[in-house]
């Protein structure tokens, strides 16, 4: 008998973690959330997690099992933030060898994973919820949706967002080329 270990997902999180050491303002427990959403939604990369929307965005309980597993495999540290605000992820000293477990995943979606990692890399926890619940909705809303709406929505769900903050975070993912505007609506690509 054969044990069915998801070690793509375990690989994915190490990765994340050791790309993002240098580039995200503090890569904790949130943000990994945030990241593997996107990659998978906008992306198209099927990591096997399967979001709900969630307090801070959209969420899989799963990630935080997997983020344990890979604690305790040595795969990453997770330490109390310094600011005293949440947790900081970082690699852990058997890193390496989780990433060759799933070195072929890894292999396959790098391209991805990293355009992921270089459009909303040096963004906080904070916006990266806003920006993956924006993509949320819009998945939800067979991707399309005129940008009254979303505003509207998005502050029924996130009511301490501004329309700047709204309109910031669909710059980012326009200029990034993962949704367009026009007439007053909003498209995934």
């Amino acid at each position: 008998m054969k044990a069915n270990i998801p070690w793509h997902r375990y690989s994915l999180i190490t990765y994340l973690t050791r790309k993002l050491q240098n580039k995200s303002p503090q890569l904790g427990k949130t943000a990994l959330q945030k990241f593997i959403f996107l990659l998978q939604e906008l992306e198209g990369v099927d990591c096997g997690y399967d979001f709900i929307l969630y307090n801070y965005g959209p969420y899989d309980p799963q990630i935080q099992i997997d983020l344990s597993v890979v604690k305790n495999l040595k795969g990453v540290e997770i330490e109390n933030s310094i600011w005293g605000l949440g947790y900081e992820i970082r690699p852990g000293s058997k890193a390496e060898e989780i990433c060759k477990r799933g070195q072929n995943f890894l292999k396959e979606f790098s391209k991805q994973i990293d355009h992921i990692i270089d459009v909303f890399g040096n963004y906080p926890a904070k916006f990266l919820g806003l920006i993956s619940t924006i993509v949320y909705i819009l998945k939800e809303r067979n991707g399309n949706i005129f940008l009254k709406d979303l505003e509207k929505t998005i502050k029924e769900i996130k009511p301490h967002f501004s329309s700047k903050d709204i309109e910031e975070a669909l710059s980012v993912l326009e200029k990034a080329g993962f949704v367009e505007i026009r007439n007053g609506k909003l498209f995934l690509k």
